[in-house]
């Protein structure tokens, strides 16, 4: 098997490039409230937009620890314009529930500094959000195992938690990954990492980019664009059955 991308494989990731910019271009138009599925999913699309553009120019120059960061970031947003399009406004709900958490988590920081001041400011930002929230509804933190399995996308699930598990946060194995050792098992890790990323982590962005990229065009009504992104999905799924056991 091929350790880096098959021309196949290059030539459908820059259609899916292509795809993603002009449907950007059109999601710039869409105006509304935060709390519209439109908007929401515009939002997301437009970060998932950016991590495709920052990858390319990572990988390219052979950083593959920082576009892993960003291949991470990338799958967090298909995921959840993914779980957007098939939950509509309860996704609203769940985004305002995380914020609340997140809020909490900044005032309790606050207090543990002895910073009042902060701390009360956040409380005002706190009330503003939960006053979105439906009566009986507390702040939670998103999970994105769930998120995924509602937006029916577990492969991108799998990926974000092998990503989070062996490259993108500093964990043991991460560190092991990138010390040259002699012992066969180290040089089996090494090389399982680097057959990853030089021809796997390409097509995870690309993946990811297309998932959300057939969503977000249904979400916003895009004939034009859900059509290319089905076809492009057609050719992608006969090109990942070539794909190494146990990326997805």
């Amino acid at each position: 098997m091929s350790l880096v991308p098959t021309d196949q494989e290059l030539a459908i990731s820059v259609e899916i490039s292509g795809l993603g910019e002009s449907l950007w271009a059109k999601s710039e138009k869409v105006t509304g409230l935060f709390s519209d599925r439109e908007m929401l999913s515009v939002l997301m699309y437009r970060r998932l937009w950016s991590n495709h553009r920052a990858f390319v120019q990572l990988w390219r120059n052979a950083l593959a620890t920082e576009a892993d960061i960003i291949l991470l970031s990338g799958l967090e947003a298909a995921i959840s314009i993914a779980a957007n399009r098939q939950l509509g406004s309860h996704f609203g709900t769940l985004v305002l529930q995380n914020a609340a958490f997140t809020v909490l988590g900044q005032i309790d920081m606050h207090r543990e500094n002895d910073d009042p001041r902060r701390a009360a400011e956040d409380e005002e930002i706190l009330r503003g959000i939960t006053a979105g929230l439906p009566e009986g509804v507390k702040p939670a933190k998103i999970d994105f195992r769930a998120l995924a399995r509602e937006g029916g996308v577990p492969r991108l699930y799998e990926w974000h938690r092998q990503l989070s598990s062996v490259s993108s946060h500093v964990t043991g194995v991460s560190i092991i990954y990138g010390v040259a050792d002699e012992t066969e098992q180290a040089r089996k890790m090494q090389a399982r990492w680097h057959e990853l990323s030089n021809k796997m982590r390409p097509m995870m962005m690309c993946s990811a980019t297309l998932t959300g990229s057939l969503h977000h065009a249904e979400v916003i009504g895009s004939a034009g664009h859900l059509e290319a992104a089905r076809e492009l999905t057609e050719r992608m799924d006969k090109i990942s059955r070539l794909w190494p056991c146990g990326s997805g």
